[in-house]
């Protein structure tokens, strides 16, 4: 007996099975528009940076400047894996359900149907997540301190650190994002995994830290999506992924028209590269002495 789904094809049964919800429809064509510009973005972004990286050094914020690098290099490397973890999870879902049997993955025969994309895709979230507040907490510290400096002077010696100083501050800043990401990503998967042996290497103690300090941060958001009946576990997600995915394109921006010379940088570089004109210029051809004796 023919599925009724059979008939369709890749695109028509994922259109139909995604686009159901208005707002999953929202989240989808936003994240798919902001990661084009990000990803268009990106090459310029490397180049300007690379242009005012030895200048930049003698800034005192240069630490910051440097991390943000980093993590959008990092980010778009994130992004390709996670397009190809996505198509990878349709297809497969897809092949699954359109033969109507169980489909073993022919790279990984041990891990069947989609349980390795259970997993990948739930790290993946998660960790995308946390670079995302790590952007925002490196925003708003940046933030905070030219606040504070442009109205109180004379508190500079007490808000700017020194380079060494901020260079620890951030290594500790990472260590424990990534440490609460990973310990997030581990309970996650053996939720939904159902992973008993995971819970058990995890000592109760951290998770309650984890929980209480998730929560503590989010309050105002709980607060603010309860008030407006919004379903919390199903729609937080598409918050925190569409904030993943807008964050990078922000500060790419940001930081390109931040001031005229990064413009300009663009603008030299956009002429080099495609204002090249083909042109051929007269030559002047002079006698030789052999020539005005032939004459």
């Amino acid at each position: 007996m023919a599925l009724p789904y059979q008939n369709f094809t890749y695109w028509e049964l994922l259109l139909a099975t995604s686009f159901d919800d208005v707002f999953q429809v929202y989240y989808t064509i936003v994240s798919w528009i902001c990661t084009f510009l990000s990803l268009l973005c990106f090459p310029f972004y490397v180049y300007v940076y690379r242009v005012n990286r030895e200048k930049d050094k003698e800034s005192l914020v240069f630490p910051i400047t440097d991390s943000f690098y980093k993590l959008m290099i990092f980010t778009f490397i994130f992004f390709i894996i996670e397009q190809i973890e996505w198509f990878l999870w349709m297809y497969f879902t897809y092949k699954k359900e359109s033969s109507n049997q169980e489909y073993v993955l022919g790279f990984l025969p041990v891990l069947k149907t989609f349980g390795f994309f259970q997993v990948l895709g739930i790290a993946l979230d998660s960790f995308s997540i946390r670079i995302t507040q790590m952007f925002h907490v490196m925003l708003s510290i940046l933030a905070i301190q030219k606040f504070i400096l442009y109205f109180f002077e004379s508190t500079r010696k007490y808000i700017e650190l020194g380079q060494k100083k901020m260079k620890i501050g951030l290594f500790i800043f990472y260590s424990a994002f990534f440490i609460k990401a990973f310990i997030r990503a581990m309970y996650m998967v053996a939720c939904r995994l159902h992973m008993p042996f995971c819970m058990t290497l995890l000592p109760k103690r951290i998770l309650y830290y984890v929980v209480f300090d998730d929560f503590i941060i989010h309050i105002p958001m709980y607060s603010y999506l309860l008030y407006h009946h919004y379903n919390i576990p199903h729609d937080l997600t598409y918050f925190g992924q569409l904030d993943w995915v807008t964050a990078p394109i922000t500060m790419q921006v940001s930081y390109l028209g931040c001031n005229k010379k990064n413009l300009e940088v663009i603008f030299v570089y956009l002429r080099k590269k495609f204002g090249r004109v083909a042109s051929v210029e007269p030559s002047r051809i002079e006698r030789t002495t052999a020539a005005l004796q032939e004459n």
